[in-house]
C-alpha cells in the first residue's frame, strides 16, 4: 500500500506535488500477520494469535513503514529512501479488505514537517502618521 504524505502525490498521480513542487515524499506500507517468524520479507505462517481479534473475520497484523522521496525533475520512477522499513509499535486488527491507516505519530510528524518546511513571510515595516 502506498500513502502520500501531506503535500505529496502517490504513484500514478500528477507529475508534481500540489503547489507545483517537483519533490515529494511517499509513505509505503506493508502488513504481515502478527506471528513469530514472520517479517516484512518473509511470511511463514498464520498463527493463533493473529486470529484473536474481537471480530472473528479480522486478522491481527504488524505494520511496516518506509518513507521515500521522489524528484520528478529527474526520473520519477527513481526514489531516495528517507527512512528504511521499520515495524510500527503494536499490532492492528484488520478485515479482509482493510489496510492499515497512518498512526497518530506519523500524522503529527507529517504536519510538523510540513510546517517546518514553510518559509515564514518577510516582515514588513509599516509607518502610519498619528
Amino acid at each position: 500500500m502506498v500513502v502520500g504524505s501531506p503535500g505529496s502525490t502517490a504513484p500514478g498521480g500528477p507529475a508534481s506535488a500540489p503547489g507545483g513542487s517537483p519533490v515529494f515524499t511517499i509513505t509505503n506500507r506493508e502488513q504481515v500477520p502478527a506471528c513469530a517468524g514472520n517479517d516484512r520479507e518473509l511470511v511463514q505462517n498464520l498463527c493463533e494469535y493473529a486470529t484473536t481479534c474481537p471480530d472473528p473475520l479480522d486478522t491481527r497484523y504488524w505494520v511496516y513503514v518506509q518513507r521515500v522521496q521522489v524528484d520528478t525533475r529527474t526520473d520519477p520512477d527513481t526514489t531516495t529512501v528517507l527512512q528504511d522499513w521499520q515495524r510500527q509499535p503494536g499490532d492492528v486488527c484488520l478485515g479482509p479488505e482493510e489496510v492499515a491507516e497512518p498512526g497518530i505519530g506519523e500524522v503529527v510528524n507529517a504536519v510538523q514537517t510540513g510546517f517546518t518546511r514553510k518559509r515564514p513571510a518577510e516582515p514588513q515595516l509599516v509607518i502610519q502618521p498619528n
